[in-house]
Parts: structure tokens; sequence; C-alpha cells
């Protein structure tokens, strides 16, 4: 149950359009993200075994790594602008405004 404070920040919230609660359900979820830096000795010794680990599954022939156009095409399709429209996926032109 939310407290009286939170209810009515949910209240405001939902009288915002669609694009105005998008932006504070973004901002909010980006507030609970817990891959906060973490700059402890013990969390970049973690991180430097894990890449010490990769490198050498990669150099031993273990880990083959991903073709370059594999990951390029695999960024682009991330970043690339989609509208959902009755369920269907549509390429937006950027240039024309959506």
């Amino acid at each position: 149950m939310a407290t009286s404070a939170a209810a009515k920040v949910i209240a405001e919230a939902l009288a915002l359009s669609d694009k105005e609660r998008a932006a504070v359900a973004e901002e909010l979820l980006a507030s609970l993200d817990p891959t906060q830096p973490d700059d402890s000795p013990e969390a970049v010794a973690a991180f430097k075994a894990a890449l010490d680990r990769r490198w050498a599954a990669y150099q031993s022939g273990e880990e083959p790594g991903i073709p370059w156009p594999e990951v390029r095409a695999r960024l682009r399709a991330r970043r690339e602008p989609r509208v959902i429209i009755c369920g269907l996926a549509n390429r937006v032109d950027p240039g024309r405004g959506g």
C-alpha cells in the first residue's frame, strides 16, 4: 500500500500526458538502477578478474568473439526508433519526425 505522499505523486503523475508519464517512469526506474559506479577495491578486483577470464577464453579459442559486422548490426538494431501500433513494430524515419 502506498503512503499518502506516494499516492499523491501517483495521482499527479496519472494526470500527465503519455509522454510526460513515460519520462517520469524513466527517471524513477533509473533511480532504482543498481549499476551505480562502485570503485571499491573489491569491485575493481572482481571486474579485473572477469576481464582476465574473458581475455584468456578469447586467447585460448574457447570464446571466439563476435565479428564486428554482427556487433554493429546488433547495436544499430537496438538504437533504431520504433513505434508500436496494435502490437506491430514499425520503423520510424527520424528525419521525418516520426
